[in-house]
């Protein structure tokens, strides 16, 4: 048995889930900017819930950079 094979499994998982991160990490970022872009826009009446919504499935879906996240 190859000793070093559990390794390559390991470090392949490891790049596997710092893709995963990655992702999470660029969602997140984008849905703050939408966050902070709508409370500048709409003051005190409150976060538009639909249209962040929108914004966020048009990300997913790979609208905003053309990587789509729904796969």
């Amino acid at each position: 048995m190859n000793p070093y094979k559990n390794i390559s499994v390991l470090r392949d998982q490891v790049e596997i889930d710092k893709k995963h991160l990655q992702q999470e990490n660029d969602r997140l970022h984008h849905l703050t900017n939408v966050l902070i872009q709508h409370i500048w826009k709409t003051g005190e009446r409150g976060l538009p819930l639909k249209e962040i919504d929108k914004q966020m499935k048009l990300f997913d879906d790979g609208g905003m950079d053309g990587t789509p996240r729904n796969v």
